[in-house]
């Protein structure tokens, strides 16, 4: 089946933000158990939070792109 084929799923705050969280969540867990074998900087996981930041905020604004842009053909 090809990507282009299925249907999108409609924007949702709720699940980017769940998504955020769970990204958050996963970068201090991956950090408290990497912390037991060698030590972590701050900014180490500061970077990785910050990545996982940066993938929400482009997946959002892509979302709200793709939802205007649906709510502007269905207008016309």
């Amino acid at each position: 089946m090809n990507f282009r084929d299925r249907p999108r799923r409609p924007f949702s705050w709720a699940t980017e933000l769940r998504v955020l969280a769970v990204g958050l969540f996963a970068v201090a867990g991956g950090a408290l158990l990497l912390n037991r074998s060698q030590p972590v900087a701050p900014s180490e996981v500061a970077g990785a939070a910050l990545v996982v930041v940066a993938a929400t905020v482009l997946n959002i604004a892509v979302g709200v792109r793709r939802a205007r842009r649906e709510a502007q053909a269905v207008e016309r």
